[in-house]
């Protein structure tokens, strides 16, 4: 059952683990997570996931490149890319 205001608390919970686990680079996590997932979300928590992955800044330190949250990294660049995805899993996005 969904409310209008999006998908159940456990989908929403799905959601920010999947999150943590792709900025945290654990595929195993993310598989199992979204095996979970695609269960239990309709099209609107998919579409929910689709915006936390590609908009929403990482948390926590590192979470900012060059001062601003999703700019263009540059220097160091601090092992992350585009998105705040681990390389390996930000290839698709530069």
């Amino acid at each position: 059952m969904t409310d209008r205001g999006g998908p159940p608390p456990e989908v929403r919970l799905l959601i920010e683990r999947i999150v943590s686990a792709v900025r945290e680079g654990d595929d195993t996590r993310v598989q199992v997570l979204l095996c979970r997932f695609a269960h239990q979300a309709d099209m609107g928590a998919a579409f929910m996931l689709r915006q936390r992955l590609l908009h929403d800044p990482p948390d926590g330190p590192g979470g900012e490149v060059n001062g601003e949250a999703g700019g263009e990294a540059g220097g160091e660049g601090g092992g992350k890319s585009p998105g705040g995805l681990p390389p390996r899993h930000a290839e698709h996005l530069t």
